[in-house]
């Protein structure tokens, strides 16, 4: 098969066609999960996905350093490759990798203050415009509102998808906290997904909606080889 036939029969089309899935443009689009369970690789499939392309992604990271976070994207490629292409040579590393900034920052509040005037420099200095930002390894929190309210704001005034994480914690009883998370998402996000570890493989469900009534994604990602497939 050709990139582009790998392209369209890749599990991201069917996530995307759903009518509950997808990642709306000029919006910001959430993904909720524990600790541990693959948010950043996760993402990574998205973001290589608009980088296969030919699309430009940045990536903001709180806590991992740029250097690892290219190190990260390289070894989830190398897995794309072996699976989807079953080792037959794609677009080179070097020239995925030149579509693809990331800017890395120790504390998550400085990031959120940084991130509208690091997107207009870029696109004002290097004439360079996304067409996906990852934002990775936000905390929910009491600050989470604020941070929502940012990148809803950036996605609405760039023109921009915008992808984003938040750990969640469990509740006293060891029940996982997904009500105020929800509660709070869904004022700025109008997709709300929750990563659920079950029987080996993650589930991606659709929390836009009704909490209570979650709709399961048709794909997972495999914790195996850190890549998304067909349910």
């Amino acid at each position: 098969m050709s990139n582009a036939e790998v392209l369209e029969s890749h599990p991201l089309r069917v996530f995307e066609r759903n009518p509950d899935g997808g990642l709306p443009e000029s919006e910001v689009s959430l993904f909720l999960a524990r600790s541990g369970v693959g948010k950043t690789t996760a993402l990574i499939n998205f973001a290589l996905d608009s980088m296969l392309a030919g699309n430009r992604v940045f990536h903001f990271s709180v806590g991992m350093m740029s250097d690892k976070v290219h190190e990260y994207y390289k070894e989830v490629f190398q897995e794309y490759q072996r699976v989807y292409r079953e080792n037959r040579e794609m677009d080179g590393w070097k020239a995925l990798n030149d579509l693809l900034m990331v800017i890395s920052y120790h504390s998550a509040d400085r990031m959120m203050e940084d991130l509208e005037n690091e997107i207009q420099t870029v696109e004002s200095s290097a004439h360079v415009e996304p067409a996906l930002i990852l934002v990775d390894g936000l905390d929910f929190g009491s600050n989470s509102n604020k941070q929502l309210e940012t990148m809803a704001h950036c996605a609405k005034k760039y023109n921009v998808r915008i992808l984003a994480t938040m750990r969640i914690h469990r509740n006293a009883d060891g029940s996982v906290d997904l009500d105020h998370p929800h509660e709070i998402s869904r004022k700025h996000a109008r997709r709300v997904y929750y990563l659920d570890p079950q029987q080996g493989r993650i589930k991606l469900e659709s929390l836009s909606e009704d909490l209570n009534n979650p709709v399961e994604m048709p794909i997972y990602f495999n914790p195996g080889d850190f890549l998304f497939y067909k349910a």
